[in-house]
């Protein structure tokens, strides 16, 4: 298991935008080189949509060997997305205990299904500090929703991270800019929840409830 704590910024784009070009745009700030790849990935939850609705995605992606990932939310970021992130091993024939146990108190004894498949093809730049340590990476994600082999809807959006070590200007800087070049104002509703539409948005009908250290692990 690795436990680690993720703050972004979403900002909607359309056809036409094209990242622009981040240099400089704080003093000592430089960007690395353009990448781009595809990444697919499987989102889990239960029927209801339960932990959508609580603002809690469960993923598996194995086209970048990341396995599996829970992100929960965090606390009021502003216009960032601030979620703990938990990653776990494992593949995709079955959903590891860690992830079940983690998540226990939201699904309770409610099995875990597959809710969507999402397609992003990914162009990021990192962004570097004076002495050459990434403090950020801004991505441009074109995302198709899949259904077996048939894509049922597209969206794109842009992301700013900001890793933890960046100077505390920087996110609106960055957002400054990108705003500049066309994107629309951030907007932190997460990839599963626009893929998923309005039933993910509904109020959760259940609190989360305390789990005994004790008691039995369920099945997926």
């Amino acid at each position: 298991m690795n436990l680690t704590a993720e703050r972004e910024v979403k900002l909607g784009a359309w056809g036409g935008f094209r990242l622009p070009d981040l240099n400089g745009v704080l003093d000592g700030i430089t960007a690395g080189p353009t990448t781009t790849r595809t990444l697919t990935a499987a989102y889990y939850d239960t029927a209801d949509l339960r932990l959508a609705r609580w603002g809690i995605t469960v993923r598996h992606r194995d086209t970048d060997g990341s396995g599996w990932t829970v992100k929960l939310p965090e606390g009021d970021g502003g216009p960032a997305l601030v979620r703990r992130e938990v990653r776990f091993d494992g593949g995709a024939a079955r959903i590891p205990t860690g992830v079940l146990e983690l998540l226990r108190a939201y699904v309770r004894h409610t099995p875990l299904q597959g809710v969507a498949r999402l397609r992003t093809h990914r162009t990021g730049v990192e962004l570097l500090d004076s002495e050459g340590q990434a403090v950020a990476e801004v991505v441009d994600d074109e995302v198709s929703v899949l259904h077996g082999a048939r894509m049922t809807a597209r969206f794109r959006e842009v992301e700013v991270e900001i890793e933890d070590t960046a100077p505390p200007e920087l996110l609106e800087a960055v957002v400054d800019r990108l705003r500049e070049a066309g994107t629309g104002k951030p907007d932190p509703t997460p990839k599963l929840v626009r893929a998923l539409g309005a039933r993910a948005l509904e109020p959760p009908e259940l609190a989360p409830r305390e789990v005994d250290e004790g008691s039995n692990t369920f099945d997926a």
